[in-house]
């Protein structure tokens, strides 16, 4: 679940409107001996979000992320790796 406007404590219940999909993958491994991990995650969010550049081109001074929330998609890929030093 994500909140129904930016920066709030209140939830959305339209979980078919607003939601969070995550998707994590982990393999681990040895290369030349070392051990080491490859991860891999991703996820994506659905949901009512303001533009913050929109926002502070608005006004710089006091910029209201509620004049600007729509619903979006908004999501990244993160790939890490980690090895084990000896």
């Amino acid at each position: 679940m994500v909140t129904t406007m930016p920066n709030e404590s209140v939830w959305d219940a339209k979980i078919g409107k607003a939601n969070t999909q995550t998707i994590e993958y982990e393999k681990r491994y040895t290369l030349n001996g070392q051990k080491g991990t490859l991860r891999l995650l991703g996820f994506l969010n659905n949901g009512k979000f303001g533009n913050y550049d929109l926002a502070i081109a608005q006004n710089p001074k006091a910029p209201n992320m509620d004049t600007t929330a729509t619903n979006l998609w908004e999501g990244e890929p993160v790939l890490a790796s980690s090895t084990a030093i000896r």
